[in-house]
Formats: C-alpha cells, structure tokens, sequence
C-alpha cells in the first residue's frame, strides 16, 4: 500500500536539522508529456478546471466547490476525470466539460 506524502516535506526530514527550508518535489515528465500538459493548462485555463499530473499521467476535472460536491450527479460526464493522452483528448473532452457554459 502506498502511502501519501506530506505536503509539507521539510529540509530536517532529511537530516538537515539547522535548516527550515521547504522542499518541493516535481515530477519529471518527457519533453513530449510536458509539453502536452502545457497545452492542457492553456486550453483549460479559464474554464473552471484543475490540470494534474500524476505518475506521468495527465488529469483534468471541472472544479467543484465543497457545497457542490454534495449535490453533482456521479454519474454526469461534466464532473469526471478525464486522462489525457494525446492533443486530440483535448478538443474531445473540452467538449464535454464545457458544453454546459
């Protein structure tokens, strides 16, 4: 089982205990994924929408505030996470999330 790691990895979390410098960790993605991601942050930039990475993934979901949260539908393809792996997700799930506005 896989552990969550802390959000606030500390400089004496690795022995450095005179130093209280934060310490960010980022993922390393291939030239091709990063720059797929930049275009997914632009695309989706001013549509209410979070872009992630994880484990070289790349995430996008139509914000929901926590009053919100209670009341969307599960099942509503406007409050999936969407993976994408190529340019044309984009254009595909942009559809999608933004069909609505």
């Amino acid at each position: 089982m896989r552990s969550k790691l802390s959000k606030n990895f500390m400089a004496k979390d690795l022995g450095f205990t005179t130093s209280p410098l934060r310490i960010y960790i980022n993922e390393n993605l291939t030239p091709g994924k990063r720059k797929l991601a930049m275009k997914v942050r632009m695309s989706f930039k001013n549509h209410g929408c979070s872009v992630w990475t994880r484990n070289c993934k790349i995430y996008v979901a139509k914000k929901v505030s926590s009053e919100e949260r209670d009341q969307i539908n599960r099942s509503d393809p406007k409050y999936k996470v969407y993976k994408i792996e190529e340019e044309q997700d984009i254009i595909d799930i942009k559809r999608v999330l933004l069909e609505s506005e």
